[in-house]
């Protein structure tokens, strides 16, 4: 559910702009995301990964995600 509210609530966040740096933070945004996104789908075909592992890095890059967003200064 909050994945689905996150992806409602992207156009309105203000990292994303058309300039380069814009460009580069929501690449940034999106990388743990991508991450867990490719575990889970290595799971599914080859590994044996627990599912307490993915939801543990799943938790992880969601903490990344909301700290990746706190304004620096």
């Amino acid at each position: 559910m909050n994945l689905f509210l996150l992806i409602l609530c992207l156009p309105s966040l203000s990292f994303l702009d058309l300039n380069l740096p814009g460009f580069l933070s929501l690449a940034v945004l999106l990388l743990p995301l991508l991450v867990v996104l490719g575990l889970v789908l290595l799971r599914l075909a080859f590994l044996d990964i627990p599912f307490l592992t993915l939801l543990q890095l799943a938790l992880l890059a969601g903490l990344c995600l909301l700290l990746l967003h706190l304004p620096l200064f």
